[in-house]
Protein backbone atom coordinates (compact mmCIF):
# COMPACT_ATOMS: atom_id res chain seq x y z
CA UNK A 1 0.00 0.00 0.00
CA UNK A 2 2.98 2.38 0.69
CA UNK A 3 3.43 2.19 -3.33
CA UNK A 4 0.25 3.24 -3.85
CA UNK A 5 0.19 6.06 -1.51
CA UNK A 6 3.52 7.64 -2.91
CA UNK A 7 1.96 7.52 -6.32
CA UNK A 8 -0.64 9.34 -5.51
CA UNK A 9 1.36 11.79 -3.68
CA UNK A 10 2.94 12.34 -6.41
CA UNK A 11 -0.25 12.72 -9.02
CA UNK A 12 -1.23 14.83 -6.51
CA UNK A 13 1.98 17.15 -6.96
CA UNK A 14 2.19 16.90 -10.69
CA UNK A 15 -1.57 18.16 -10.89
CA UNK A 16 -1.09 21.09 -8.75
CA UNK A 17 2.33 22.14 -10.72
CA UNK A 18 -0.02 22.00 -13.31
CA UNK A 19 -2.69 24.41 -12.17
CA UNK A 20 -0.11 26.78 -11.22
CA UNK A 21 1.76 26.41 -14.31
CA UNK A 22 -1.51 27.38 -15.83
CA UNK A 23 -2.01 30.90 -13.54
CA UNK A 24 1.46 31.49 -14.43
CA UNK A 25 1.03 31.48 -17.67
CA UNK A 26 -1.74 33.59 -17.37
CA UNK A 27 -0.14 36.47 -15.68
CA UNK A 28 3.17 36.18 -17.68
CA UNK A 29 1.52 35.61 -21.56
CA UNK A 30 0.52 39.37 -22.13
CA UNK A 31 4.05 39.85 -20.76
CA UNK A 32 5.57 37.57 -22.96
CA UNK A 33 3.44 38.65 -26.06
CA UNK A 34 3.93 42.53 -25.61
CA UNK A 35 7.71 42.33 -26.75
CA UNK A 36 7.02 40.56 -29.73
CA UNK A 37 6.66 41.83 -33.30
CA UNK A 38 4.79 41.14 -36.23
CA UNK A 39 3.75 37.53 -36.49
CA UNK A 40 7.01 35.18 -37.28
CA UNK A 41 4.73 32.13 -38.34
CA UNK A 42 1.49 29.97 -37.38
CA UNK A 43 2.37 26.99 -34.98
CA UNK A 44 -0.87 24.42 -34.39
CA UNK A 45 0.07 22.73 -31.41
CA UNK A 46 -1.83 20.17 -30.33
CA UNK A 47 -1.85 16.81 -27.59
CA UNK A 48 -2.42 13.83 -29.79
CA UNK A 49 -5.15 11.64 -29.00
CA UNK A 50 -5.49 9.36 -25.77
CA UNK A 51 -3.47 12.05 -24.15
CA UNK A 52 -4.86 14.62 -21.14
CA UNK A 53 -1.35 16.14 -19.95
CA UNK A 54 -0.63 19.63 -21.60
CA UNK A 55 1.84 21.14 -18.74
CA UNK A 56 4.57 20.97 -21.03
CA UNK A 57 2.85 21.66 -23.87
CA UNK A 58 1.59 25.38 -22.31
CA UNK A 59 4.73 25.98 -21.49
CA UNK A 60 6.13 25.55 -25.19
CA UNK A 61 3.73 27.30 -26.06
CA UNK A 62 4.31 30.53 -23.81
CA UNK A 63 7.64 30.20 -25.21
CA UNK A 64 7.18 30.09 -28.39
CA UNK A 65 4.19 33.14 -28.29
CA UNK A 66 7.58 35.06 -26.75
CA UNK A 67 9.34 35.35 -29.93
CA UNK A 68 6.71 36.61 -31.94
CA UNK A 69 5.00 33.06 -33.25
CA UNK A 70 0.91 33.07 -33.43
CA UNK A 71 0.16 29.69 -31.63
CA UNK A 72 -3.03 27.95 -32.56
CA UNK A 73 -3.40 25.09 -29.17
CA UNK A 74 -6.11 22.66 -30.19
CA UNK A 75 -5.40 21.82 -25.72
CA UNK A 76 -5.82 17.87 -25.66
CA UNK A 77 -6.78 14.69 -26.66
CA UNK A 78 -7.34 15.74 -30.42
CA UNK A 79 -7.84 13.55 -33.35
CA UNK A 80 -5.98 13.44 -36.14
CA UNK A 81 -8.16 14.96 -38.51
CA UNK A 82 -9.20 17.98 -36.07
CA UNK A 83 -5.44 18.52 -36.25
CA UNK A 84 -5.17 18.46 -40.32
CA UNK A 85 -8.55 20.34 -40.28
CA UNK A 86 -6.95 23.60 -38.08
CA UNK A 87 -3.63 23.44 -39.81
CA UNK A 88 -4.98 23.68 -43.37
CA UNK A 89 -7.87 26.49 -42.35
CA UNK A 90 -5.08 28.49 -40.37
CA UNK A 91 -2.44 27.79 -43.07
CA UNK A 92 -0.33 26.41 -40.43
CA UNK A 93 3.82 26.73 -41.12
CA UNK A 94 4.77 24.02 -38.60
CA UNK A 95 2.40 21.40 -36.34
CA UNK A 96 3.40 20.37 -33.34
CA UNK A 97 2.25 17.40 -31.51
CA UNK A 98 2.49 16.57 -28.31
CA UNK A 99 2.58 13.03 -26.45
CA UNK A 100 4.05 12.16 -22.70
CA UNK A 101 3.69 8.80 -22.88
CA UNK A 102 5.02 5.96 -25.21
CA UNK A 103 2.17 4.19 -25.38
CA UNK A 104 0.80 7.14 -27.95
CA UNK A 105 3.25 6.78 -30.22
CA UNK A 106 0.46 5.33 -32.73
CA UNK A 107 -1.42 8.11 -32.38
CA UNK A 108 1.38 10.48 -33.42
CA UNK A 109 2.55 8.23 -36.01
CA UNK A 110 -1.43 8.17 -37.60
CA UNK A 111 -1.54 11.91 -36.93
CA UNK A 112 2.19 12.35 -39.13
CA UNK A 113 1.02 10.09 -41.42
CA UNK A 114 -2.60 11.80 -42.10
CA UNK A 115 -1.30 15.15 -42.17
CA UNK A 116 1.55 13.73 -45.36
CA UNK A 117 -1.58 12.78 -46.92
CA UNK A 118 -3.38 15.53 -46.57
Amino acid sequence: MLTGKKHASAKSCLEGAGHIMKEATAILEPLLESGASKSKGVIVFATVEGDLNDLGKNIAIAMLKSVGLRVVDLCVDVTAADIVRVAEEEEADIVVLSALLSVLEPQVVKTINTLKRS
